[in-house]
């Protein structure tokens, strides 16, 4: 499990756009930040929510309420992200893809939805234990991580 968190962790770190993304936007203004937020980790939690939106979209399609619930949260996420960076929307869909593509949560996903699937076993795990939680619960978790205003960081992560 640790090596789950670990690894979509770090997607943001390597969604950063390289210097020839087809994007037009500041470079510095998607540069993630490390520095360690007492409120939270807002690039955390949106590079975890984006990967396990996407496994739930595909692999448990059955899963309406939670997939509801995910597709908000990282909504609200991505809100929060564009004003308080700043960023663009094209920049954060290219951190999105690539953050997807680093995590193994990218095209060919549907033909590995399947419990032997190594390399997804942590990811599925940690879908299970966030679809267990109540849909409120997980929208009050995020009300109090965007509550304040702030340059998102990735420090704290989990």
């Amino acid at each position: 499990m640790l090596r789950a968190w670990f690894s979509v962790c770090l997607v943001i770190a390597m969604a950063t756009p390289s210097a020839n993304a087809q994007t037009v936007v500041d470079r510095e203004s998607w540069r993630p930040s490390f520095e360690h937020d007492p409120q939270g980790g807002v690039l955390c939690a949106w590079s975890i929510y984006i990967v396990i939106q996407r496994v739930g979209a595909v692999c448990f399609p059955e899963e309406r309420t939670f997939q509801t619930t995910i597709d908000e949260s990282v909504r609200r996420l991505d809100e929060f992200i564009i004003v308080n960076m700043p960023t663009s929307r094209q920049a954060l869909e290219v951190a999105r893809t690539s953050g997807l593509r680093a995590s193994g949560v990218d095209e060919g996903l549907a033909q590995r939805c399947t419990p032997g699937d190594r390399r997804l076993r942590d990811i599925f795990a940690l879908h299970r234990q966030l679809r267990s939680r109540a849909p409120d619960l997980m929208r009050a978790e995020i009300d109090q991580l965007l509550a304040t205003p702030r340059r998102p960081s990735m420090n704290p992560c989990l």
